[in-house]
């Protein structure tokens, strides 16, 4: 499972959804790291 990919695609879906997603792409991209961490 490549992080990148993952991180670039949401990235870009919390970039259509908000405008200031420097704030919600870094939690997003914590949150995506906690839940495939959790899911192994």
């Amino acid at each position: 499972m490549d992080l990148s990919i993952i991180k670039k695609s949401f990235g870009s879906v919390i970039n259509k959804l908000f405008p200031f997603q420097c704030l919600y792409g870094t939690i997003a991209e914590k949150v995506i790291v906690v839940i495939i961490s959790i899911q192994g």
